[in-house]
């Protein structure tokens, strides 16, 4: 208000139009530019960066294959699951979803080899063993992020090795030990080949 009646109080007296120029009161300070309207929020996130693009459908890629894998191990028919458990893949319930693998080959019966896989949550997994030559050899393949353990039967922890090379040479063994007659190892993700003497054999 005072600076309001102070240029009022200067257009009523006989100073000239110009020294109107030197009141504190101007035009701009009442007056703003409109500002450039922004993008819509949906605009923005259309516009996200290729990088996060890219994420966001390696994840999306991931989900779709989870789902598929978790269909097929649900699909499975009996024969299936009886074919998988002869090869010796077992579910270890304290860790639903193959995130922990029991290999437990099941050699017998007449039969002198078998091989089963399954498509898990994490990947496949595969267990295979076979007789020849009085030894057992029991080749398994373990998805990433999972560990498996595996009971090799009548055997004798000095006389199992891993990809013909003792047990306790080899630093990617996780553990192994001698459980009465049977051999149990420990391991993590990746392809193992072991052997041992095959049931029945001097």
């Amino acid at each position: 208000p005072a600076i309001l009646q102070q240029c009022v109080a200067l257009g009523r007296s006989s100073i000239k139009i110009e020294r109107l120029s030197r009141c504190p009161l101007r035009i701009d300070q009442f007056h703003q530019p409109i500002a450039k309207p922004v993008d819509a929020p949906l605009e923005r996130i259309i516009r996200r960066s290729s990088v996060e693009s890219q994420v966001f459908l390696q994840l999306m890629e991931k989900i779709k294959l989870a789902l598929v894998r978790g269909i097929r191990t649900l699909l499975m028919t009996d024969r299936e699951s009886k074919a998988a458990a002869v090869a010796g893949i077992e579910l270890d319930e304290s860790h639903p979803g193959y995130k922990h693998i029991l290999i437990q080959p099941q050699p017998g019966g007449g039969l002198t080899f078998a091989n089963a896989s399954v498509e898990s949550l994490y990947g496949r997994v595969a267990s295979g063993w076979k007789i020849a030559d009085g030894k057992l050899t029991v080749t398994i393949q373990v998805p990433p992020n999972t560990t498996a353990t595996v009971r090799l039967p009548k055997a004798k922890l000095e006389q199992v090795t891993e990809g013909q090379k003792p047990l306790t040479s080899r630093a990617d063994i996780l553990s192994a030990r001698q459980a009465g007659d049977t051999v149990l190892v420990e391991v993590g993700s990746g392809q193992y080949v072991f052997e041992s003497m095959a049931i029945g054999a001097n």
